[in-house]
């Protein structure tokens, strides 16, 4: 049986294409309780990004957010790599899939 977790990286690898051209994805992975299927219903599912330049703003950040959400019928935490706090980044480095 396939897990939740398989289910979204799945589904990430799948659409690496698309979330380059249209939303300036250089790399993307899932983090937090989805990585150690620890997840309940109420979790939302947290995904690490990095995006080109010219796609760091508010419009693709909203529409990257939806499509996700839309796809997965969850809410998404949607991080920005270079955003993050140190510490933070250090720790989920340590827990993260890249697709």
């Amino acid at each position: 049986m396939i897990t939740e977790k398989e289910k979204i990286l799945n589904f990430l690898s799948n659409n690496k294409e698309k979330l380059t051209i249209e939303f300036g994805v250089n790399s993307i992975g899932l983090f937090g309780s989805y990585i150690n299927n620890i997840q309940n219903r109420e979790s939302d599912i947290d995904i690490l990004i990095d995006v080109k330049d010219s796609f760091k703003n508010y419009k693709y950040y909203i529409e990257l957010k939806r499509f996700l959400e839309n796809n997965f019928g969850k809410k998404v935490d949607l991080v920005y790599k270079n955003a993050m706090n140190p510490l933070i980044k250090m720790e989920i480095q340590n827990n993260i899939i890249y697709v």
